[in-house]
């Protein structure tokens, strides 16, 4: 019987520490002031003024579809629109600009690149001229695609950064969306980027035009995947939002604490594992538990 009890105990043991350690995972966030909130379309990200917000979910009498109200005092913040994909780490770039003074919607992977620019766009909180759209390489042409279509309506995005591939670089020359942004695990031929940049100078510099009239253009190669979590992607990401919307909450570029987050949830994984170990090994010591 003590035999028994042993494992039973230290499976326990492994699953209260990584529950400890997915907490303080998410206490990071939080000790940044980053709050986050389920949404009809997703997660919400909320900066640190988030704590004035107030949302009140209801239904649109439309189908049922809960969406929400929200004000912040009077006052408004810089918006990202992140479409998820498939294992493509957009967490990170919800955490890191949230950190940054972005409200950022991470969309689930059953949301349209519409439904969720329409929900974030009717957000008090949100500001208008300083809303961008971010996806990774799965949804990179669905966020190019609503990018453009939305271009002169009054509602166009202030810039739009998407991960993916050679394709992608081609589809990103016929764009004519604001200060895009395309970033690869490899570099593309010298013909897409030519095609991408309209010129061989701008395409040997790998960028082109100006941030503050919408024309800024850069498609590079960063390694990895590429995923949002990657340290080079990440790197490149907040310094083209805040190149592009503004820098609404000043912190170094390299300042990131998802690394530290990832090691925590890692952690906890290893912890649960070896719970599930320690039970199986009751189960085969003293038969069906």
């Amino acid at each position: 019987m003590r035999g028994l009890l042993r494992p039973a105990a230290l499976a326990a043991a492994f699953l209260l520490l990584g529950g400890c350690l997915l907490a303080a995972a998410s206490g990071l966030l939080g000790a940044e002031g980053v709050e986050i909130r389920s949404v009809g379309p997703g997660r919400l990200y909320l900066p640190a003024a988030g704590e004035s917000v107030t949302l009140t979910a209801h239904a649109d009498g439309e189908g049922g579809h809960v969406h929400a109200d929200a004000a912040v005092d009077g006052g408004r913040f810089n918006a990202a629109v992140l479409l998820r994909g498939r294992f493509d780490g957009a967490g990170a770039a919800a955490a890191e600009l949230s950190r940054r003074g972005v409200a950022v919607l991470l969309a689930d992977r059953d949301v349209s690149a519409a439904e969720a620019w329409d929900y974030m766009l009717s957000q008090r909180f949100t500001r208008l001229s300083a809303a961008a759209l971010m996806a990774g390489t799965d949804r990179a042409r669905e966020a190019l695609s609503l990018a453009d279509s939305l271009v002169g309506g009054g509602r166009e995005c202030a810039a739009v950064m998407v991960l993916g591939d050679e394709d992608t670089v081609r589809a990103g020359a016929a764009a004519r969306c604001r200060n895009l942004l395309v970033l690869t695990s490899r570099p593309a031929s010298d013909e897409a980027y030519l095609a991408f940049f309209g010129s061989a100078s701008a395409a040997a510099r790998g960028f082109e035009g100006y941030f503050s009239e919408g024309t800024a253009r850069a498609a590079e190669a960063v390694g990895g995947g590429p995923r949002f979590s990657d340290a080079g992607v990440l790197a490149r990401i907040i310094e083209w939002q805040g190149s592009s919307l503004g820098h609404a909450v000043e912190l170094p570029d390299d300042d990131v604490i998802y690394k530290d987050m990832t090691c925590y949830r890692w952690c906890a994984w290893a912890c649960f594992a070896a719970a599930a170990a320690a039970l199986l090994r009751r189960k085969t010591i003293g038969g069906p538990i």
